[in-house]
């Protein structure tokens, strides 16, 4: 016969092991849960972004569309539109816009076309996702609809105007409509002569301090904070189209919140 006090001992191990199935049973179960949300794949929203994160950058491609680009400037164009297809610039989750603006640009202001770069399927798990699924996905819904785009990009004639500083007023919208954490990117393809009845490159020094004093000035501003900048220069006017104007819109792009990274003359 046992003492009390031996079978007191015994009934307080049997609960202490209860309590110990218990959590062990709670632990493998919140574990079990924990490791299927965390696996599975964060599935595509309408524009290819991740439904649960958003998109994790925002890269913007602006062809200025106010003058015909030679051979060698569309050759140039459309290897960048192949490089932007194979992740060089809008990487996997992050969200493409492209915009093509002329001397009309109220007329579209919207990109024609919008998605997130989905992956190649390359870095999906053969074990909670199907990387030949998210393959063909990111072929047919964003490699191939950029692609067919390259044709849009070249204009038969020149414009009469180019206004640039309403074309990134335009972008910069788009940037503040999704205002991602992640990088914001622009990539512009323009000859950066800014041409419109009430202010032209053509005829004003590119002088942004000048451009400063200007009573309308307030009119020409654009937010582009934390935005970096990739100019493609397309080289029509060279004698104007000097270090005086890359400076310009360097300032200008400072300005702004943004910074001018690079800056790549397209001859022809």
């Amino acid at each position: 016969m046992r003492s009390p006090i031996a079978e007191q001992g015994r009934r307080t191990r049997q609960k202490w092991v209860l309590a110990l199935l218990i959590t062990a049973v709670t632990l493998g179960f919140v574990g079990m849960v924990a490791w299927k949300t965390l696996s599975q794949p964060d599935a595509p929203d309408s524009l290819l972004c991740p439904a649960r994160t958003g998109p994790k950058g925002h890269v913007i491609l602006l062809v200025d569309r106010t003058d015909p680009l030679s051979f060698t400037q569309s050759r140039a164009v459309n290897q960048l539109v192949e490089d932007i297809a194979k992740g060089r610039y809008a990487r996997e989750g992050e969200l493409l816009s492209v915009f093509v603006l002329g001397e009309d640009f109220r007329s579209t202001p919207d990109p024609i076309f919008e998605r997130c770069n989905p992956g190649d399927g390359s870095s999906r798990s053969k074990l909670t996702e199907n990387p030949e699924l998210w393959k063909q996905k990111h072929e047919a819904e964003f490699v191939k609809p950029l692609m067919a785009l390259e044709p849009q990009m070249r204009a038969t004639q020149a414009g009469q105007w180019s206004p640039i500083f309403e074309m990134l007023q335009v972008v910069s919208l788009r940037f503040a409509k999704y205002d991602v954490r992640g990088r914001k990117y622009l990539i512009l393809v323009s000859d950066m002569l800014h041409n419109t009845p009430a202010y032209s490159l053509y005829k004003e020094p590119p002088e942004f301090a000048v451009l400063q004093t200007r009573p309308d000035f307030a009119k020409l501003r654009s937010k582009l904070e934390a935005v970096d900048v990739e100019l493609l220069l397309l080289m029509h006017t060279p004698q104007l189209q000097t270090r005086r104007l890359s400076r310009f819109w360097e300032d200008y792009f400072r300005d702004m919140g943004g910074r001018l990274q690079r800056i790549d003359p397209l001859p022809g």
